[in-house]
């Protein structure tokens, strides 16, 4: 009996979407990026961006949206998909393969 084992060899290169705002603090400016199936988060300075996080997703992002909830004094992330995740007023939606 053999089996299959598949793995990606590469992160995504492409950019599917990004959107700026106060992610981190309400302080900072961001920039998120949606590269298919990773999420980056960037801070904005006056010396270029700087690295926060990269985030593995389960999924491919097909498509952002920034919001702010009345109660948050930072921003929210709404990338839409099929199934939706909500995390720390973050929704993710995804295709699953």
């Amino acid at each position: 009996m053999s089996y299959n084992y598949v793995v990606t060899a590469q992160k995504p290169t492409a950019v599917n979407g990004c959107v700026t705002g106060h992610f981190t603090s309400a302080e900072d400016l961001n920039l998120l990026i949606a590269k298919n199936t990773r999420l980056e988060i960037y801070v904005v300075t006056a010396e270029g961006l700087r690295p926060v996080k990269e985030v593995g997703m389960y999924g491919k992002i097909a498509v952002m949206e920034l919001f702010r909830p009345k109660v948050s004094t930072h921003s929210g992330l709404g990338p839409a998909t099929k199934m939706v995740l909500c995390f720390r007023g973050l929704l993710f939606f995804f295709f699953f393969f």
